[in-house]
């Protein structure tokens, strides 16, 4: 059998990623100022919440041995279409040309305070 190798996440119940081989997947990730927010009526700016999103995001897949090179996938949920510009100009900060496979969802998210959440898909550092 496989071994499950789980990192610790954002929240006690979930992991930050799992990997199983070499395949890490990572749970979904917000802003870490966002969770300072949940529970008032303070708004974090998108372009802050997506920074540490990927941040976050990235963290994870590093803690279950992968790399920024090693993310074959990024999945961005935004909380409205007009945070697609701000997002994808996070997202070349870290891939210029190319990068991981990608796709955006506009969704209503878990809270209002939270704009957007990422989840990745990447493999072990050989």
């Amino acid at each position: 059998m496989t071994e499950m190798i789980r990192t610790p996440g954002q929240s006690n119940v979930l992991p930050g990623a799992v990997r199983a081989g070499n395949l890490i997947l990572t749970s979904g990730t917000i802003g870490t100022s966002v969770f300072a927010t949940l529970r008032n009526d303070e708004r974090i700016p998108f372009e802050q919440q997506a920074a540490e999103a990927l941040a976050e995001v990235i963290r994870h897949v590093e803690d279950a041995g992968g790399t920024t090179d090693t993310i074959l996938r990024i999945e961005a949920f935004l909380a409205s279409k007009d945070y697609y510009p701000a997002w994808n100009a996070e997202f070349q900060k870290v891939w210029p040309v190319p990068g991981p496979a990608r796709s955006v969802a506009v969704v209503e998210l878990a809270n209002p305070a939270i704009l957007i959440e990422l989840h990745a898909v990447a493999v072990a550092a050989e």
